[in-house]
């Protein structure tokens, strides 16, 4: 079994707009509402594929009971906790003429220590059954920054695998905690070493850097660059497959969905690397931001390049 731990989870709601355009009225061409916040959609993702999953995180509000119903509708086993407030609801806007992307967010969650400590409690239950934990996205109101760091401690304990997908002081606060896996995006990658990584080599260099820093393995997504990953054991790049995209924003939850699919299951890192690029392109094909076709996935995967480096 899987886990993934989302401390502030969300509804998405997805507009396709030709373009965004200020001081107009717009008239949305298509919409859709999905459940997000990166553990969530790495979750939705593993279950679309077939894999035991079980989300955990907080969930507060008729939007978090919505949540809980999009999750499950999934095939996702959801146990999230309760807390105050309510579960965000994000608007994504995606402009088809220039493929731009803009999300408007407002934190709605509020979490207390009693809140935390129950959530690290569930999650410490659950452990024992599980082979990989996905840590993901940001922190919510009220919670402590160390509480990734928490989580790592916990799984390490119980031997199993961790991949962290955070940014700023998310990231940066469990970095040292050393999960087995990092997956930044080129943005979080520079964030990391500041500054700026603007190609694949420089992205190389950058992972040599975290991982000789924080002695974790990195898996970073590139975008249409596709993806490095490094370990120990050496680099390796993945080369994407070229499609048309609806919606990008839960492709690097979809690859996260991938490698923990490939730690879980003992896959040789060339075959988890072709398997996460392949779920983050299929990703992309859909107008939600959670969920994938395995189909798509099918007939990808044998059209992913992975050469080691």
């Amino acid at each position: 079994m899987i886990l993934t731990l989302t401390p502030n989870t969300a509804i998405d709601r997805v507009l396709i707009l030709p373009r965004l355009i200020p001081n107009r009225t717009l008239r949305a061409s298509a919409e859709d509402f999905s459940p997000t916040g990166k553990g969530v959609v790495a979750a939705v993702a593993l279950a679309d594929m077939g894999y035991a999953v079980t989300a955990m995180g907080f969930a507060a509000g008729i939007v978090g009971e919505r949540l809980t119903q999009m999750v499950a509708a999934h095939g996702v086993c959801p146990r999230f906790n309760a807390c105050e407030g309510e579960t965000r609801v994000n608007v994504v806007i995606v402009g088809e003429a220039d493929q731009s992307f803009t999300t408007i967010t407002c934190e709605s969650l509020r979490v207390t220590p009693t809140h935390e400590q129950a959530l690290m409690q569930a999650l410490e239950a659950a452990l024992p059954s599980a082979r990989c934990l996905v840590l993901g996205g940001s922190l919510p109101p009220g919670c402590s920054t160390s509480l990734y760091a928490r989580a790592i401690a916990l799984a390490r304990r119980h031997q199993v695998f961790t991949i962290l997908d955070a940014s700023g002081d998310a990231l940066r606060h469990a970095l040292p905690a050393q999960p087995d896996w990092v997956k930044p995006n080129r943005d979080e990658l520079a964030q990391i070493v500041q500054r700026e990584v603007r190609d694949v080599a420089a992205a190389i260099a950058a992972a040599r850097e975290v991982r000789a820093r924080f002695g974790v393995n990195v898996l970073a997504s590139l975008g249409e660059e596709g993806a490095v990953a490094l370990t120990e054991q050496g680099v390796w790049r993945a080369w994407p497959v070229p499609v048309q995209p609806r919606n990008t924003a839960g492709a690097g939850d979809a690859m996260v969905g991938g490698l923990a699919a490939g730690l879980a299951n003992q896959m040789p890192r060339e075959e988890t690397l072709r398997l996460s690029v392949a779920m983050a392109t299929a990703a992309v094909l859909q107008l939600s931001t959670a969920g994938i076709d395995p189909a798509d996935v099918a007939r990808l995967r044998p059209l992913v390049r992975v050469e080691r480096c």
